[in-house]
């Protein structure tokens, strides 16, 4: 009898691919379904569009977050690889989650937020005339027309004016390095990418 067993086995091993056998069709059922190991989600935007200059980092400290979480955390796996450049791989991934969770996410929605609350308060949006000949050119044609006007910021004095341009700069200034930052430490995953997996 088990003989027969072994040759019935056999012959369904031997029919039957791998891909299409009952427990591996279940599987890439239950993948498609719920678990989809291969579509990613960035936890830190919403289910809206965004530009794809935005999309990328996201994705990439997403999966970077969720190979720490789930797959490589510190009391489950203890590393010992090294980078070319002596550092630890292990210490290397919790530096770059860390940075993207504790610094980049918090402080990136920040960069504007002092120039926005002391132009709110000290400066109001207006469309303006671009000069005196383009006003009477404008209401010669019967109404406002963007050719003949400009929106501009109007100040409540020069020297909110120039506070306003001050810290205008320095938020840029705040971006820029956060971009520089961002770029810099997007290439540091990509680099160790080879040791993500368990």
């Amino acid at each position: 009898m088990q003989s027969v067993m072994n040759r019935i086995k056999d012959l369904y091993y031997k029919l039957i691919p791998y891909h299409l056998r009952p427990k591996n069709l279940w599987y890439r059922f239950k993948c498609w379904a719920w678990k989809r190991h291969t579509t990613v989600k960035p936890r830190t935007l919403p289910h809206t569009w965004c530009d794809r200059s935005y999309l990328i980092p996201h994705m990439i400290f997403e999966i970077l977050s969720q190979f720490i979480e789930k797959e490589c955390n510190p009391e489950s796996v203890i590393w010992e690889h090294k980078l070319p450049d002596g550092k630890d791989v292990r210490q290397e991934m919790q530096d770059l989650y860390d940075w993207w969770h504790q610094d980049y996410l918090v402080n990136f929605d920040c960069f504007f937020e002092e120039w926005h609350t002391f132009k709110q308060t000290h400066c109001k949006d207006a469309w303006l005339p671009v000069d005196n000949e383009c006003k009477l050119a404008c209401l010669a044609a019967g109404g406002p027309d963007e050719e003949y006007f400009e929106w501009v910021h109007v100040w409540d004095t020069l020297e909110n004016e120039r506070t306003g341009e001050k810290l205008f700069d320095q938020c840029r200034a705040t971006e820029v390095d956060y971009t520089e930052q961002l770029t810099v430490n997007m290439k540091r995953v990509i680099d160790i990418t080879p040791y993500m997996w368990t």
